[in-house]
């Protein structure tokens, strides 16, 4: 028996759920309450309140004169009422949306879309990840090269001479649509991603998560200036000898933010972008938004927080205690792992490291080659102990704070993702931010069962959330191919629906 509860909020039974076996058949009536079947006839609003009729007892009619106002019951059987007398019937005027692509209404529209999704009987049942589904391209590896208006020291090897340089060379990879171009069957555009990693690793540890993207954006991983393939740089020149080094590099996110921001338009020449940043990558993309108009959105990945001592000294304190070796000959000669240090933050910072350090190319220990370093390690120490001198760089810019962030300059849409089991920056932190970039649209997700490196631990995930934020500012036509599923669950017509529902939003 089916009754028709007005309340907001009433619990609907079972029955009342959506009809499936008869929402596809002839005489279904789309506009029924909850998916009634097709026999049913919604009563007749009345302005009087409704009286359930479990509530009184059985009328003799379905009218019941009360003063000059009738009251209407609604019953348990579908019954016609009676109209009001000497009320004129109002012919409604249908009013037409035009607005949706090729210029259909809504009716047309949804009529397409069912002709699609109904075009294949589904009879085909497997699994599939997106390598299996879209081709793949190899990642395009390449150099550039960015001018700073400042001199500084580094050398090519240990074994080099010191050199001076006011040129940052830069590592970055690039994977996409063909590496970038367009697509033959969409002359527009793709949409740009910029990664952005943490202090301790570097681009190769996005490389899981950009290759999951790669079949919708045109995404670049890169190496920030210290880290990774890229330069060096171990201090200012000493204008007095090119032998010595003279202050120290500073070590900034707004630094960082600078020559990002003019690669970006190297790479995407008057292109808007969307940057991803974990920790200090996170923090960096903030920034950058706050320069530049470019920046389409920025999605932060378990970003610093606004803590007084965000800085995550208890998980790099190890490593900034060597900087009392004050050489470089002192540091090589340590009895200390470096790599083996770096090793253990790296998996402290995961929920589960078990999983993240199998044999072979895990990024994991492709993070770890760069420590063969010597530059590489004495940059991060110099890096961790900037940081902790500057530990109000997250906090808004002021005259007590200048280092601080410009962000009533952040007007690009924001996502926060936070792992729950972060153990390096306090995740709670991330419903801050909403009230913190006041002229930002700001939304938070959170993934459980994942630590500081999520983009390691649980790739699939994370990228899920990156395009859905991407797909929900961009449209559907904005994407270089539909989204069916990362862990799949696919039924053997998604080839034909994908290429009807292109046909659709790209006419």
């Amino acid at each position: 028996m089916q009754q028709y509860y007005p309340e907001m909020g009433t619990s609907v039974p079972l029955q009342m759920g959506f009809d499936r076996y008869n929402s596809g058949r002839p005489g279904y009536n789309p506009t029924a309450p909850f998916g009634l079947t097709p026999n049913y006839t919604a009563p007749v609003p009345s302005p009087a309140n409704q009286i359930m009729a479990v509530d009184i007892p059985p009328p003799s009619a379905n009218v019941i004169g009360m003063g000059t106002q009738p009251q209407y019951l609604v019953t348990t059987q579908p019954t016609t009422q009676t109209a009001p007398v000497n009320q004129p019937e109002q012919e409604e005027t249908p009013t037409t949306d035009c607005s949706y692509p090729g210029g259909l209404c809504a009716n047309e529209m949804n009529q397409t879309l069912f002709n699609i999704l109904t075009s294949k009987t589904i009879d085909i049942a497997y699994a599939c990840d997106p390598w299996e589904f879209y081709p793949m391209s190899n990642p395009a590896e390449s150099d550039l090269t960015w001018t700073w208006d400042q001199s500084f020291v580094y050398r090519d090897n240990e074994d080099s001479n010191w050199l001076n340089s006011s040129d940052f060379k830069l590592k970055y990879s690039r994977w996409g649509p063909r590496n970038g171009q367009n697509n033959s069957n969409n002359d527009k555009k793709p949409i740009r991603l910029l990664f952005l990693h943490d202090a301790l690793d570097s681009r190769k540890s996005w490389w899981c998560c950009q290759k999951l993207l790669s079949p919708f954006f045109d995404t670049v991983s890169i190496d920030l200036v210290g880290s990774g393939d890229s330069i060096k740089p171990r201090g200012l020149s000493n204008a007095q000898s090119t032998s010595e080094i003279g202050d120290p590099f500073p070590w900034s996110f707004d630094l960082h933010a600078r020559y990002l921001n003019d690669v970006a338009k190297i790479i995407w020449p008057k292109d808007n972008f969307y940057v991803v940043g974990l920790g200090w990558g996170a923090q960096i993309a903030a920034n950058m938004a706050a320069m530049s108009e470019n920046v389409a959105g920025i999605i932060m990945v378990n970003p610093p927080g606004f803590s007084k001592d965000s800085h995550p000294e208890y998980m790099y304190s190890d490593i900034s205690s060597l900087a009392n070796l004050v050489t470089d000959d002192d540091l090589s000669k340590s009895q200390v792992s470096y790599a083996g240090r770096i090793r253990d933050c790296l998996l402290a910072s995961m929920n589960n490291p078990k999983d993240c350090t199998r044999e072979g190319s895990s990024p994991v220990r492709l993070i770890l080659n760069q420590y063969t370093s010597l530059d590489r390690q004495r940059v991060l120490i110099d890096q961790i102990q900037t940081a902790a001198d500057l530990q109000y760089q997250e906090f808004p810019k002021t005259e007590e704070n200048p280092n601080g962030l410009q962000v009533d300059a952040i007007s690009a849409p924001c996502l926060i993702v936070s792992g729950l089991n972060d153990i390096v920056y306090p995740p709670e932190h991330r419903n801050f931010y909403s009230a913190v970039y006041y002229n930002s649209s700001v939304q938070t997700r959170s993934l459980r069962g994942c630590g500081h490196l999520m983009q390691i631990e649980d790739p699939k995930s994370l990228a899920e959330i990156i395009l859905s934020f991407i797909r929900e500012k961009e449209g559907f036509a904005g994407l270089k191919d539909a989204f069916i599923g990362f862990y799949g669950s696919s039924q053997g017509n998604e080839r034909s629906i994908v290429s009807g529902l292109k046909s659709l939003y790209l006419l």
